[in-house]
């Protein structure tokens, strides 16, 4: 699994595991937050069944591949160009600052 940090990326998620696909990685999402699955919906009235965290952590996660004939190589590769991917598509917001500015 890896999460996304989506306010410091300047494309959705999608785009980011159309990024991957393009570059031979097939990820997808395979965490589904119970309230999304139509057959808990009417236990999702109680208060206690309400699952924030995971609604919350739900858009930014993103299931890299794994499976057994994966070999170190592939592992590297899959894990630098994630952080390539992440790298070109950062959010550049620069905000002025007292005496200069910075990235975010």
């Amino acid at each position: 699994m890896l999460r996304l940090r989506l306010g410091k990326l300047a494309i959705t998620r999608g785009e980011f595991i159309g990024l991957l696909r393009d570059r031979g990685i097939g990820a997808s999402v395979h965490f589904i937050p119970i309230p999304l699955h139509p057959f808990f919906a009417p236990y999702l009235q109680n208060g206690e069944n309400q699952t924030p965290a995971a609604l919350a952590l739900y858009p930014r996660l993103v299931s890299l591949p794994l499976f057994p004939a994966m070999t170190g190589d592939d592992v590297q590769y899959v894990a630098e160009t994630a952080v390539a991917i992440a790298r070109e598509h950062r959010n550049r917001h620069v905000f002025a600052a007292a005496g200069g500015s910075f990235d975010d």
